[in-house]
């Protein structure tokens, strides 16, 4: 079953979208990580192959969302990315509010926007609230462990979210005065 909106429907119950494109540096982690598995493939060190370029290429775009996403990969195969690993600093912890929030620039970019917003209120009582769409599940997770360090009300909506559960969480997220501000 496929339920298809079109912008004239969507236009009927929706808010006004307000959409802004934001350039964000990466961190020094997350250049320094880059620029060694790309100098590997360039290199011709990273295998061969058209599978093996896009393997690349999705861990390339995983590391700028966040280093987090392919901590583990590398941690546990050496051998896929020889020495990456050792430009983590020994002390890194996947999922830690520090790491979350330092590791990644679009992260703290968003946890700026994110901590902005939070602090908004309007004369009418009501507050701002932020829908954030990506195309990995695991950034969305990223992105849930920042909102429960922070405390911040949020649903996450996802591949694994139960079919029978999805408009639920879409009507309770657009309750007015709900708590959750924040939609994965």
């Amino acid at each position: 079953f496929i339920l298809r909106r079109t912008a004239v429907i969507n236009e009927k119950y929706l808010p006004a979208k307000v959409e802004e494109t934001v350039f964000c540096r990466m961190t020094d982690i997350q250049l320094a990580v880059y620029r060694k598995i790309a100098s590997m493939a360039l290199d011709g060190r990273q295998g061969d192959g058209k599978a093996q370029a896009l393997a690349i290429i999705t861990t390339l775009k995983k590391l700028t969302n966040h280093p987090d996403l392919v901590y583990h990969y590398i941690r546990d195969r050496p051998d896929a990315y020889p020495g990456v690993l050792a430009l983590f600093p020994p002390d890194y912890k996947v999922g830690a509010l520090q790491t979350l929030t330092s590791a990644s620039g679009k992260v703290r970019v968003l946890d700026g926007l994110l901590q902005a917003m939070q602090e908004v209120r309007h004369p009418s009582g009501l507050r701002d609230k932020m829908v954030v769409v990506s195309n990995y599940t695991q950034t969305l997770d990223v992105l849930a462990a920042l909102c429960k360090h922070r405390r911040w009300g949020f649903f996450q909506l996802d591949g694994n979210t139960p079919i029978k559960r999805r408009q639920e969480l879409v009507d309770l997220f657009n309750v007015p005065n709900s708590r959750e501000t924040v939609f994965l």
